[in-house]
């Protein structure tokens, strides 16, 4: 059974680019983010990043666009389901990897693999058990991620 974060997330996502990324406001969000998580990036261009709670793949996107291999995770399967959606279309040929997954059980990734992991828009809010979401993120890092 869906949770409300997920039944939430899975009813919004239709319009949830279109609520988050046209007024002014969160343009300047977005561009302040992306230019303080730019300098954070891992110096190897070719790293795997993780974006978790990834709704609509913004920041993994952005990623893709600077050469990272991203796998995207979150839990609705219409954000999922979107985020594949805008990386077909902006990056034809590409690959990435989907995971749907809480974040409080990221046992399906694989530990010690990711250079940095992105966890925009406060996705450890949404989880019943941040504590596990931590420990599960730390196992996921790449020694020095």
């Amino acid at each position: 059974m869906k949770g409300p974060n997920e039944r939430y997330h899975d009813r919004v996502a239709p319009i949830y680019d279109e609520i988050y990324g046209r007024s002014p406001f969160w343009r300047f969000y977005r561009e302040l983010t992306w230019g303080s998580l730019r300098r954070r990036l891992p110096r190897n261009a070719g790293a795997a990043v993780v974006d978790l709670g990834c709704g609509t793949g913004e920041w993994g996107l952005r990623c893709m666009a600077s050469g990272y291999r991203v796998t995207f995770v979150d839990l609705p399967n219409e954000m999922l389901a979107r985020a594949r959606d805008r990386v077909a279309r902006e990056f034809p040929g590409r690959e990435a990897q989907f995971v749907h997954a809480d974040l409080a059980d990221l046992s399906g990734l694989p530990a010690e693999t990711f250079a940095l992991a992105i966890a925009q828009g406060d996705p450890l809010s949404f989880t019943a058990r941040p504590a596990d979401a931590v420990r599960g993120i730390r196992r996921c890092l790449a020694p020095g991620g």
